[in-house]
């Protein structure tokens, strides 16, 4: 094939299915000469493949260090840990597992075996293991001792007496150079060591609660703030029984130290009313606008109890609500220094 890539606009019909060497050659010269980027720009080099056959192509078939080598028993356990109960995408699935395996081989697999196979993964509402998956992690488990004790493993797993995979080979090899709890926490998740932290996990929820929080709920959600920080709700969100990360999110934002919990004053809603109907805010620019504790969800809130109920009851309380912000407006900078 010549240097010289020919422009194909408009193109005469898309194919679809399998690639042919001679169109893997061309995407490859495309990639070559303009990197792994704007795949929709570049597609017009490309006969019979927009930009979205040529990035799906190029990620998961021919760009270096894919792993194309049949999935072990520990990473189909992996992938449907992550995807049925801990519930995250592809992307971060394959991420985790940090082999060289690609989103669309994580999903293919899980559609292709674990999927065939639910009614054994998902006989209750528990999901309870099968004995495969138990097999799995206390073959998993093992590693992770012969990693911490500096465990000869190619001398023993030579011998047969061991049979573990070669994956399993080189994450033992990984881990003595390695902090052992911090590798294996980030490639397999399933699997947490307190190191006397007095926080239980529960990979396996029986039920997600909805409505009020117990002072219960509170204690646990303010010990894994205090442990975690208040970040990666979903990802620690395994250590609350009933609660999922969206909820210990909104429940932390808008209870936690600092917030407003005091009644709207007339001027406040006067200006919930002013930024959402008139100037169109979004509620976390109405919270800023306030500048005292108030939380964008107290904002909704307010909005939707107050203004719009009394906007649908008497229409003349818009005029009276831009009265009230207008005379807040129009004080002395000093006055209004507090609400810019």
């Amino acid at each position: 094939m010549t240097s010289k890539l020919i422009v194909y606009h408009p193109k005469s019909g898309l194919k679809q299915g399998h690639w042919t060497p001679e169109e893997d050659e061309i995407l490859l010269h495309i990639v070559k000469k303009f990197g792994p980027h704007n795949w929709e720009k570049n597609s017009i080099y490309h006969p019979t493949r927009n930009g979205k056959h040529m990035r799906a192509r190029w990620l998961c078939h021919l760009r270096e260090g894919v792993n194309k080598s049949p999935f072990t028993e520990e990473e189909v356990t992996i992938v449907y840990y992550m995807h049925d109960i801990e519930k995250k995408g592809w992307a971060e699935i394959a991420k985790r597992l940090g082999n060289g395996r690609t989103p669309s081989s994580c999903q293919n697999v899980y559609y292709k075996i674990v999927a065939k196979n639910l009614e054994n993964y998902q006989k209750s509402a528990s999901r309870r293991l099968s004995d495969k998956e138990k097999m799995a992690i206390d073959s998993l488990l093992t590693v992770k001792h012969m990693a911490e004790n500096k465990m000869d493993i190619k001398e023993k797993n030579s011998t047969g007496e061991m049979g573990l995979s070669s994956l399993q080979i080189e994450d033992v090899e990984q881990m003595k150079t390695e902090d052992c709890d911090n590798f294996y926490a980030d490639r397999y998740p399933t699997i947490v060591y307190n190191n006397d932290c007095k926080l239980e996990k529960y990979p396996l929820k029986s039920e997600l609660k909805q409505g009020h929080w117990t002072s219960k709920e509170d204690k646990m959600l303010s010990d894994i703030v205090e442990r975690f920080g208040p970040h990666n709700w979903e990802k620690n969100s395994i250590y609350h029984p009933t609660r999922n990360g969206r909820q210990m999110r909104e429940r932390w934002l808008s209870h936690s130290q600092g917030v407003n919990k005091n009644p709207f004053t007339e001027e406040e809603v006067a200006i919930v009313y002013y930024m959402r109907c008139i100037e169109q805010k979004g509620w976390a620019d109405i919270a800023k606008r306030l500048g005292n504790g108030r939380t964008p969800n107290s904002c909704k809130n307010v909005y939707h109890n107050v203004v719009a109920k009394n906007l649908r009851s008497c229409p003349k309380s818009a005029s009276k609500y831009e009265t009230i912000y207008h005379a807040i407006t129009t004080v002395p900078s000093a006055k209004k220094k507090s609400f810019s």
